[in-house]
């Protein structure tokens, strides 16, 4: 049984060996390392990508690249006023309610994960980071939040319409839901450069299948919109997005940088969504899982293999009376694939000179 840092420093043995251990926080014993990567504890919930420094800095970039495909703003919802709470929910890095606390910062924003991995210092007042498993019992009030948001949780959660009707209770009535998921398992092409027979879509199949035997799905981006109609919410919409893997000879400039960090997302990534699904599901070896990778990679540095995925972000609203007495007309969707962003001076600036410094 896992025990905490206080049984550990009671023990007369360790404080006669004046082990160091004032120094250690909690959360320090709440990590595993498996080939040369640091996940969380499974005690601590199910989720099967490492949090080491190398997927925070990859986490952090894949924010930046989101933000600037959804026109760099941090959510689509429409909020008719500042917020006055909001909660993140599988917050990571803690990268977005960071910024989210810069930008609203009469709001208090709250944020949860299940890892401890999220900055201690430069973060704003307002932002509170909360360790919790969103399939547990929620340590807030119901019908507390103006906004709830959600991003990237594929392969993490078992009961989604459970996590959607916790949401629905907690937020206040016209409240906000935002969803952004990927479509994960489709490797897309326009030119028939994809084939099934490829490394990448082999990869993504195992990853579905890895998922699927711990009772999870990573495929959720094309779920969400119905997932969330299904739990009440009312004015509905739908954004979908291109991420292309890689920059494309003949985009402009603004497209060319987005494919350029989705690239070096998903180059900097692959072996670690693969490592843990594959050994520890099927017992591969770690070779093997690397052999793969390495296919993968070829195939993504191919000039000419054009692959893309998409990106669905969804929100909606708390209906403002019981779910049980639905107004017909009021739940819509909005079903367009965005091939293009506006191009934001601001946003796309700082973003570029962020990575600039990263590659120097």
């Amino acid at each position: 049984m896992q025990r905490g840092l206080s049984h550990i420093m009671g023990n007369k043995k360790v404080q006669t060996l004046g082990v160091a251990l004032s120094k250690i926080e909690e959360s320090d014993l709440d990590f595993e390392y498996e080939n040369e990567r640091r996940y969380h504890s499974k005690s601590l919930g199910d989720y099967w990508i490492p949090n080491d420094e190398p997927e925070i800095q990859r986490l952090n970039m894949q924010f930046h690249c989101f933000r600037l495909q959804n026109d760099g703003k941090l959510h689509l919802a429409p909020l008719s006023e500042p917020p006055t709470r909001v909660l993140d929910i599988g917050t990571g890095t803690g990268i977005w309610p960071i910024y989210m606390g810069r930008e609203y910062p009469s709001a208090e924003i709250y944020a949860t994960d299940i890892a401890a991995i999220q900055p201690k210092k430069d973060v704003p007042p307002n932002v509170h980071f909360i360790v919790h498993d969103v399939e547990k019992e929620w340590p807030f009030g119901e019908e507390s939040f103006d906004y709830i948001h959600m991003a990237m949780l594929h392969g993490s959660i078992a009961d989604w319409p459970g996590v959607l009707q916790k949401i629905k209770r907690h937020l206040k009535p016209g409240g906000k839901v935002e969803l952004l998921e990927l479509a994960l398992c489709e490797i897309l092409s326009d030119d028939g450069t994809v084939t099934p027979d490829q490394a990448y879509p082999r990869y993504m199949k195992l990853l579905f299948e890895a998922a699927a035997k711990r009772g999870r799905e990573v495929h959720m981006g094309p779920r969400i919109r119905g997932l969330v109609m299904e739990a009440g919410f009312v004015d509905v919409y739908e954004r979908i997005n291109k991420c292309p893997q890689k920059p494309l000879v003949g985009d402009d400039d603004f497209h060319q940088f987005i494919g350029m960090m989705h690239h070096r997302n998903v180059l900097s990534g692959l072996e670690g969504w693969a490592m843990r699904p594959l050994t520890g599901t099927f017992g591969w070896a770690p070779e093997q899982v690397r052999e793969l990778v390495r296919q993968v990679k070829e195939e993504v540095v191919n000039p000419n293999i054009h692959q893309y995925i998409r990106m669905h972000v969804v929100h909606g609203t708390n209906p403002r009376r019981p779910a049980s007495q639905p107004v017909p007309g009021l739940t819509s969707t909005l079903h367009t694939l965005v091939t293009g962003s506006l191009a934001i001076g601001v946003v796309l600036g700082a973003t570029a000179a962020y990575f600039a410094l990263r590659l120097r």
